[in-house]
């Protein structure tokens, strides 16, 4: 939940068996706001708030070396 009006980040971080995970976040209303689909174990999505609501952030394990990956 965002408590208001703001910039905020999100940072997503790998363990050693992964390779590569993505975050995309949504708004309290669905719309897409930002996405990191890089090929990297740290993605990072920043946004701006444009007032309370619970946003969504979907992860997504692109890449990892043990299963299961989740």
């Amino acid at each position: 939940n965002v408590a208001g009006e703001g910039h905020y980040a999100v940072l997503g971080a790998c363990d050693q068996d992964c390779h590569d995970v993505d975050l995309t976040l949504y708004a309290p209303d669905g719309t897409r706001l930002a996405r990191d689909i890089l090929t990297d174990d740290y993605p990072l999505v920043t946004f701006a708030s444009v007032g309370r609501g619970r946003y969504t952030v979907r992860v997504s394990m692109a890449d990892c070396r043990v299963e299961p990956c989740f």
